[in-house]
């Protein structure tokens, strides 16, 4: 679905009209998705595709779930102001920085960086895979395996003995 289309849907286009009419014809190419593989965030937008996600967790049969409405939208409004953002000033600014939080306020939003859901019950548990830096044996957790792990490593430590390179092991 577009997402202009959505925002209207929840009755928030003239809103958006209001506080992006400078970059409004930039938005029509973005298209919404509902992502059935979020599990620990609410939302992020991919600029390269022109695509607005959201977690499917908010959702249940197509509707969203019962005093899930005010987190829902309060993400759609703040993926938004993301897109609103990126065609004003491009990425020379900070992602949650002054100009984002601007556009929040002109939405009628409270900038929040992170949301407030409990929607997201997934994002509690430990994670599946651990993966240590084999020089300084800072640990990195994370629920899904990582691709290629043989070539990947630890930045800080990419020019000491062994490179950074990552020992990995599987917690469940």
């Amino acid at each position: 679905m577009k997402l202009l289309a959505y925002l209207e849907k929840y009755d928030f286009l003239e809103r958006v009209e209001q506080a992006a009419a400078d970059v409004i014809h930039d938005m029509r190419a973005y298209k919404l998705v509902i992502n059935h593989r979020a599990k620990s965030r609410f939302g992020c937008v991919k600029y390269r595709t022109s695509t607005v996600e959201i977690t499917s967790e908010y959702f249940i049969n197509g509707q969203i779930k019962d005093g899930e409405e005010t987190d829902h939208h309060n993400t759609l409004l703040h993926e938004t102001a993301h897109v609103i953002v990126y065609h004003r000033y491009g990425r020379t600014v900070k992602a949650h920085g002054h100009e984002w939080k601007r556009v929040m306020h002109s939405l009628g939003v409270t900038p929040n960086r992170v949301g407030q859901s409990k929607v997201l019950t997934n994002a509690n548990k430990a994670a599946k895979h651990v993966y240590t830096c084999k020089d300084c044996g800072q640990e990195f957790k994370k629920q899904r395996q990582l691709k290629n792990v043989d070539r990947r490593f630890h930045g800080k430590c990419r020019h000491n003995r062994h490179g950074g390179k990552l020992d990995h092991y599987q917690v469940r």
